[in-house]
């Protein structure tokens, strides 16, 4: 029987999300036999989020610098999703002779979790879900090491089957699947853990059960459908606080005995066009 609360908390996070990002090196790289696991089809991706009207940014890092501009992105973006095991093009040219198998697993993942995490401590009230979504097996073991290196940052921070998190981040691990889909997928079958593997097509309506699993809320379905309303009026906004009233407002300021009283104004001003917009639209 389905929770009514729960489907409106759905619905009204679906309007929320708007850009969900992925990071993976295999991004425009093809199929390549000799390791399908790990595969990954930008454009099956990106098309099955663009049925469900949702921005979806697909970057394939070659460098340590498009590491460092990703972690700007992952900050700005509702979802963030990131592959696990990342080689970088660099990587390869400084040691060619290197064997895929001996590098450190899961090194500029955590550089970038740890990279979201500092700032999610610096802003405690933020709330961000993010899914490593890998072709690796064990997932277990890329949870535990999730959780020993980001709890050094969040002492908050519990470990469930394959999720870390805390009361408002989720970090989610999960298997990709090579295989069509129509077909089931086996590969975890003796270790328990098929329920963990998640296929493209799938993958729009996993990111909103989890994200309405962290929002469905009274409080927090009115912060996202303030939020979302908001979004959608932007454009009026700007229209009202547009350059031809410049002219107005520093006369206004010029007049004042004490100038802080336009610039106090004006805050309230916009202010109350927001609370005006959230009234007409009866949130």
């Amino acid at each position: 029987m389905s929770n009514p609360f729960f489907e409106k908390s759905r619905e009204i996070a679906n309007d929320f999300l708007q850009s969900i990002v992925f990071i993976d090196d295999k991004a425009y790289s093809g199929v390549t036999e000799e390791d399908p696991n790990h595969d990954f089809d930008a454009q099956k991706v990106s098309m099955s989020f663009a049925k469900e009207k949702k921005v979806c940014g697909v970057y394939q890092p070659k460098s340590k610098e498009d590491i460092e501009n990703f972690k700007s992105i992952a900050k700005k973006a509702d979802v963030v999703i990131l592959d696990w095991k990342i080689i970088l093009s660099e990587d390869a040219v400084n040691d060619p002779n290197a064997d895929d198998d001996d590098d450190p697993r899961g090194i500029y993942t955590l550089d970038i979790l740890k990279d979201i995490f500092l700032d999610i401590s610096k802003n405690k009230e933020s709330l961000k879900l993010i899914v490593v979504y890998t072709g690796e097996t064990d997932l277990n073991g890329i949870t535990n090491q999730i959780f020993e290196e980001l709890h050094k940052i969040k002492s908050d921070l519990i470990v469930e089957s394959c999720i870390v998190s805390s009361s408002n981040i989720k970090v989610l691990i999960r298997a990709k699947s090579s295989v069509e889909d129509n077909e089931v997928d086996n590969k975890f079958n003796h270790i328990g853990l098929n329920d963990k593997i998640v296929k493209y097509k799938d993958l729009p309506e996993f990111v909103l059960d989890e994200f309405t699993t962290m929002t469905s809320g009274l409080l927090s379905n009115f912060a996202l459908l303030s939020l979302t309303t908001l979004r959608q009026n932007s454009s009026k906004l700007l229209g009202l606080f547009n350059k031809d009233l410049d002219s107005a407002y520093l006369g206004h300021k010029s007049v004042l005995p004490n100038q802080n009283d336009s610039e106090l104004l004006l805050i309230e001003l916009f202010a109350s066009s927001l609370i005006d917009i959230l009234k007409y639209n009866n949130i």
